[in-house]
């Protein structure tokens, strides 16, 4: 037995060192990450010299330094537009700002909501749609629809198009997602400041850094909400269907809260040993996992598996000789969460909660 021990710790040594060797290393990570913070506040200062009213996130494997060479991992950005104005609450609404409500009750999708626009000169609801992704519902609401009809049409002057999720690009290189932000956090999105847990990981400071960040809403509904009445299957170019349309798609509606944010600051957290499992966990699965089942288990998996792992065992298992035994217990929890019924959107700081069928029903 001790010799197994032995054989563990130093195969485990080997593949820190390996780690190490292809720039998961403490000086990579440091650098990886304040590179892009730094070319995060380039792209604002353009906007900001072009007169847009917008900031510019790099979210991700590049930012998080949790990639490798080999992995050609894409750029993840994020523009807000910081124009728009999202408030739950109406007493919240400022004059002269292009304000857009947050509508929830108990049929919404977990983690979605639809946005109602609000008029700019009194705090009343708009009762004109004055953009293309502006829809008049039957009771006189106005809602702002996740289309983003403009800037398809601007990416549609390139020959190829590349949709994933709510990214919209014209390179495999970067994904770019256009969203606005809520300066308060939404209820369920508080959760894990309320959720048991053994205390040492998250930090204080970085809980109070997560109960201050903002929570951006990007444009992608409910996979599973149904249209308004089904009598046939969507066109895939759903935004050309007309909103009056029986078989247009509540998921146009929503809009997805995303904590990214707060999930960067748990992930710049972790040390320099928990940053080298992660990655290591999602090397394997690009190399072995990915060719046999494609992006079914993905590295939000990972992520999620390795963030719980974290914070439910003690500091002191994540020792270089201890990688090995590292990736055995976030792989078990990793495999737990894959055959679970439950799921969580990238972004989501909580554990995995269900996502019930009646959930897909409309607010509306």
């Amino acid at each position: 037995m001790d010799s197994d021990r032995e054989s563990e710790e130093l195969f485990s040594r080997k593949l820190s060192q390996v780690m190490d060797d292809i720039g998961v290393n403490e000086f990579m990570i440091g650098w990886r990450r304040n590179t892009h913070l730094r070319l995060e506040t380039i792209n604002s200062v353009t906007f900001l010299i072009n007169n847009l009213d917008g900031t510019t996130y790099i979210f991700g494997s590049q930012s998080e330094a949790t990639t490798t060479l080999g992995m050609k991992s894409d750029t993840d950005t994020l523009i807000s537009n910081k124009s728009v104005h999202v408030i739950l609450k109406r007493d919240k609404w400022q004059k002269g700002k292009r304000n857009l409500l947050v509508l929830r009750d108990e049929h919404t999708p977990p983690q979605h909501c639809y946005l109602q626009k609000m008029r700019g000169d009194v705090r009343e609801p708009a009762v004109q749609t004055e953009s293309p992704d502006d829809v008049l519902i039957s009771d006189g609401r106005v809602l702002k629809a996740n289309t983003h009809v403009l800037i398809q049409k601007y990416y549609s002057k390139d020959p190829e198009i590349i949709r994933s999720g709510p990214s919209i690009s014209n390179t495999t290189k970067v994904d770019s997602v256009f969203a606005c932000q809520c300066a308060e956090l939404p209820e369920e999105c508080k959760f894990m400041f309320h959720r048991p847990r053994p205390g040492h990981w998250p930090r204080k400071d970085i809980m109070d850094k997560a109960r201050q960040s903002v929570v951006f809403l990007v444009p992608q509904g409910y996979s599973e909400s149904p249209a308004r009445k089904v009598t046939r299957k969507p066109s895939a170019f759903v935004c050309m269907i007309p909103s009056t349309s029986p078989n247009y798609p509540y998921s146009k509606w929503q809009w997805r809260f995303s904590t990214s944010l707060m999930e960067r600051y748990l992930m710049f957290d972790l040390t320099v040993e928990q940053v080298k499992a992660y990655t290591l966990a999602k090397v394997i699965r690009k190399s072995v996992f990915k060719p046999l089942y494609g992006d079914r288990f993905s590295t939000f998996h990972i992520k999620t598996a390795m963030m719980y792992t974290v914070e439910n065992y003690p500091p002191t298992i994540w020792r270089e000789d201890n990688i090995v035994q590292c990736e055995t217990t976030s792989a078990s929890r990793s495999t737990e969460s894959t055959r679970s019924p439950t799921r969580v959107h990238k972004g989501d700081t909580r554990w995995p909660h269900r996502h019930s069928p009646q959930h897909a029903g409309p607010l509306l």
